[in-house]
């Protein structure tokens, strides 16, 4: 080998120094490289010409490539070759570059397959037929053989040798997929190849390689993270093959020895083989896509495409470098300081170990700390091994390089075994079912991801981010881009197609909600959020706590929570009654009373299948001290038997009939339950001493339009006029439309959605005040607290919602699309209904009451006890015979601002 090298090469005469050689390489690259980058994207440009690579099928890219980049690139070195041999105006003479021709036409043929392969997929056997067929010819035609270590294979060279060679093809097109890899390592290996050849006297294997790189070279503009374009196998197989034939024939010409070209593609070689052998021993399908290339590891443990392809083609350098180093051959004086010197380095490298417990720790849970107790051990054993070699042997010509080589490759080493245990683990995890899209690249967000890293149980796979913040774009978390902002929503929802989208703000308003589900209505895409870190006990946000957005989270304010301890300094140890304890209202009431200690709670409906519900449920926790009373409000004995009975002292009035258009065409009805059934119960409070008295009111008997309104009014009246008759204080509380209750619009809207539609909505400027149920409740019994005499409290609720957008929101919210897949249509508004509700009427004043949030009102005209009492009971004579008419007249008479309205003016 040292007589090859010591020829005289001189290019044959074409060039006279190495400075043209350098120039001239460089423009053939650069042409190259411009031709190969346009044809690239031309290609790619082109409907049908080649297969396309579908999100999940292979690497880790979420949008469909075109695999039409080895065309260009196998395209462009054919050209380049013919134009080359026309410019050394010669064919390539047999001492100079014996084979290559042969060489060339099998990577041609391979080529040519593997473009059919992309198109149609044959076979596994097929294609190693194939490749095997290429490696014979060119092993056969250009004379190569493998002989490792001076060794005589006899007749097991050949077969050897082929199967080296199709083992260099399949790795490269095993690599392929991972972007900006395969076009990297094949830039840096035959760059160096190039170098040994010009020098050891074969320019014509120089110009190909210079030719494969700037072919692949404009490729990877396309293919460097974010990848564009891929190889394909057109590409991938006759790179692999050419870099192990070049290779076999540096080996054979003795421009280097035969572990040169593996430590020069050992990034590659290493990565694959490993990655190889480990599904074949699970006995996985070879060829079938994966993520599990230790690239694609570093990618999903958070380093980023871009931050883990830079890593890789600086050890491709290295190695590069390192190969070229020795000239391809180690000097033989060096190799025997080596050998002398390895056992005191072992010795020294394991004492030093020891202080740092190296020796222990789980790999699987390898860390920061790991690292810096490796990097601090390495570098206390190197200063030791120098001061050996410098003052304990004399050894001044020892290269101080290596001691720099040698530290820097056992950190990476040692980090690297101990990391890849713990890549190894986060990968292995099965495939996830869920492709999430994230909006909130903040805290939240980052624990989100975290914890779907951390955790393979977990079904979620976190493509991508969507922030406001726009210096966040661009950014990565744990190796998930931010795609976008909020106005590239639409955008990245039709390139990204996720499973699912969740909202990680743990603070964010309705407002943000509302504008996020707007921008997102033409998607067919869940929408899921977190809970609110106020109702996070240590602030930790995990994938356990991601729940599917509601209504609720749209309301048009941030929902208001009231304090618990005063309630239960009132309610605590008393006997309470709840009238209307099967609805909505007074079951939550029940609820929320039971876990405030009442020494008995009393439930009171004329339905016995919601009360017989609430009382299974409440009665878990405390059977002893619930009494649930089948009665109707209006039933004289029976009540009078209740109050004989449980005697109580805090009665909370929820019983009333809420059904707008129903009332209207019942008003008999309404009165003598609204107005007939609140008479009695108050009468009977006041005759019974109690010590609170609570009616639950309406927004809808503020200047009232319908009769279910007015009738509210008129409770709300006679609440106001009671006190002072007795020791007890009486009040009133008014609720907007209370969200999911079973008086609510948000039941019929979803039944209709549920149905297929369409979604009724009775006029498109139609608003209301919306509270939720658990607001509206400690709404009641914060009211207790704060009640005086004659007080009316009311919940400060912001802007009314559209009724329009509620629908629009309850379709998106079931996964549909409003108008296309769920339409909404106009019915007109019913008989009572207003436009829009109002919180206080045109008699009433409003004031603040000690707690924020909660007003109280005040009535300017309200008529005399006695008057109100002898016209309610007018009201009712009237309601027992009949009389609707005159019933309306009395109830205008009683209400002054009561306006009846058939057509639902605002």
């Amino acid at each position: 080998m040292a007589n090859s090298r010591d020829r005289s090469v001189g290019l044959a005469g074409v060039f006279s120094n190495a400075l043209e050689v350098i120039l001239a390489g460089l423009g053939l690259v650069s042409v190259t490289a411009v031709a190969s980058g346009w044809l690239t994207n031309r290609l790619a440009c082109t409907p049908n010409f080649g297969a396309v690579d579908h999100p999940g099928d292979r690497a880790l890219h979420t949008t469909p490539m075109p695999r039409t980049g080895g065309v260009a690139i196998m395209a462009t070195l054919m050209v380049g070759v013919t134009i080359v041999l026309v410019w050394l105006g010669r064919r390539p003479q047999p001492e100079s570059s014996d084979g290559i021709g042969v060489v060339l036409m099998a990577a041609a043929v391979l080529a040519a397959h593997s473009y059919w392969n992309d198109l149609h997929e044959t076979t596994v056997l097929t294609r190693l037929g194939v490749q095997a067929f290429a490696a014979t010819v060119a092993v056969l035609g250009a004379r190569l053989t493998l002989n490792p270590a001076g060794l005589s294979l006899g007749l097991l060279a050949l077969p050897i040798t082929v199967l080296a060679l199709v083992w260099m093809t399949n790795l490269y097109n095993f690599m392929d997929g991972i972007d900006g890899f395969a076009g990297g390592m094949t830039v840096v290996g035959f760059t160096a190849l190039a170098g040994f050849s010009f020098r050891g006297g074969q320019p014509m294997v120089g110009w190909v390689s210079l030719l494969v790189v700037g072919a692949t070279a404009g490729f990877l503009v396309h293919n460097f993270p974010p990848a564009r374009i891929f190889l394909g196998d057109v590409g991938s197989v006759p790179l692999g093959f050419l870099a192990g034939s070049l290779s076999l024939m540096g080996v054979r010409d003795g421009l280097f020895d035969p572990w040169v070209p593996v430590l020069l593609f050992s990034p590659f070689v290493v990565d694959a083989t490993l990655t190889l052998v480990r599904r074949i021993l699970r006995r996985e399908r070879v060829w079938r896509p994966h993520r599990e290339h230790y690239y694609q590891r570093l990618v999903l443990a958070g380093w980023g495409h871009r931050r883990t392809v830079l890593a890789e083609y600086a050890l491709m350098v290295t190695s590069a470098v390192t190969a070229a180093a020795f000239d391809g051959d180690i000097p033989r004086n060096q190799v025997v300081i080596f050998v002398s010197m390895l056992p005191w380095l072992l010795a020294i490298r394991g004492v030093s170990f020891i202080p740092f417990r190296l020796y222990e720790g789980l790999w699987r849970y390898a860390g920061f700390w790991d690292l810096r107790n490796i990097v601090i051990a390495t570098l206390t054993g190197s200063l030791a091994f120098y001061g050996l070699i410098r003052w304990g042997f004399g050894l001044v010509s020892y290269p101080r390089s290596v001691f720099l080589i040698d530290g820097v490759l056992l950190v990476f080493m040692l980090g690297g075994l101990r990391m890849s245990r713990r890549l190894y683990r986060k990968q292995s995890r099965a495939a996830r079912d869920k492709r999430v899209l994230i909006y909130g690249a903040g805290d939240s967000g980052e624990m989100i991801v975290r914890d779907m890293r951390n955790n393979s149980f977990y079904e979620y796979e976190p493509i991508g981010f969507v922030d406001d913040d726009v210096a966040k774009v661009g950014q990565r978390i744990h190796g998930i881009k931010v795609l976008g902002t909020r106005a590239d929503l639409s955008r990245v929802i039709a390139e990204q197609r996720p499973d699912a989208v969740l909202i990680a703000i743990s603070r964010a308003g309705p407002a943000t909600i509302r504008g996020i589900v707007q921008a997102l209505e033409a998607f067919k895409v869940p929408i899921q959020t977190l809970p609110s870190l106020r109702d996070l006990l240590d602030g930790r946000v995990t994938v356990s706590q991601i729940r599917t957005l509601s209504v609720e989270d749209l309301l048009h304010r941030v929902p208001i929570a009231l304090e618990s301890e005063p309630v239960r300094q009132i309610v605590e140890g008393k006997r309470i009654l709840v009238t209307g304890a099967g609805g909505s209202i007074g079951g939550e009431l029940c609820r929320q009373i039971v876990a405030l200690h009442p020494k008995r709670l009393v439930m009171v409906d004329r339905y016995e299948n919601g009360l017989y519900a609430i009382a299974c449920e409440v009665a878990r926790s405390a059977a002893d001290r619930v009494h649930a009373v089948v009665a109707d409000l209006t039933d004289e004995s029976l009540m009078r038997q209740v109050w004989r009975t449980h005697r109580p002292e805090i009665v909370l009035h929820a019983a009333a009939h809420k059904h707008v258009p129903l009332m209207e065409d019942n008003p008999c009805e309404a009165v003598l339950n609204n107005v007939r059934g609140s008479r009695m119960l108050v009468e009977a409070a006041v005759a019974h001493g109690v010590e609170r008295f609570m009616l639950v009111s309406t927004d809808k008997a503020v200047n009232p339009t319908s009769v279910m309104g007015v009738t509210k009014r008129v409770a709300e009246m006679l609440v106001q006029t009671v006190n002072g008759n007795g020791p007890g204080v009486f009040a009133a509380v008014r609720f907007g439309n209370v969200l999911a209750s079973s008086g609510s619009v948000v039941p019929q809207f979803l039944e209709e959605i549920k149905s297929g539609g369409p979604v009724k909505v009775t006029h498109p400027e139609m608003r209301r005040y919306f509270m939720l149920i658990p607001e509206a409740v400690g709404l009641v019994l914060q009211a207790v607290t704060l009640a005086k005499g004659s007080d009316i409290f009311a919940l400060e609720m912001g802007e009314q919602v559209k009724i329009l957008d509620l629908a629009r929101n309850l379709i998106r919210l079931s996964g549909l699309v409003p108008g296309d897949e769920i339409p909404i249509v106009f019915t007109a508004p019913r008989p009572g209904e207003k436009l829009s509700e109002e919180l206080v009427g045109k008699d009433e004043e409003v004031e603040p009451s000690s707690v924020a949030s909660i007003l109280r009102i005040r009535s300017r005209a309200v008529l005399e006890p006695a008057a109100l009492v002898t016209a309610i009971r007018q009201l009712e004579e009237l309601a027992a015979v009949g009389d609707t008419v005159a019933l309306l007249e009395l109830l205008r008479a009683i209400v002054p601002t009561y306006h009846p309205s058939s057509a639902g003016r605002g």
